[in-house]
């Protein structure tokens, strides 16, 4: 039998794939300080 999806989790998983030297780790240091700090101003 088939269960509902729970509509309240908050979880969310993303892949990123690609080339070598392509970006993927900046892209993922780039959402880090967003998600962070709120901003790209200070990025690390």
């Amino acid at each position: 039998m088939a269960t509902a999806i729970d509509s309240s989790s908050t979880e969310i998983n993303v892949v990123i794939i690609g080339e070598t030297g392509t970006g993927k780790s900046t892209l993922i240091n780039y959402l880090t300080n967003l998600f962070h700090d709120g901003s790209l101003a200070n990025l690390k």
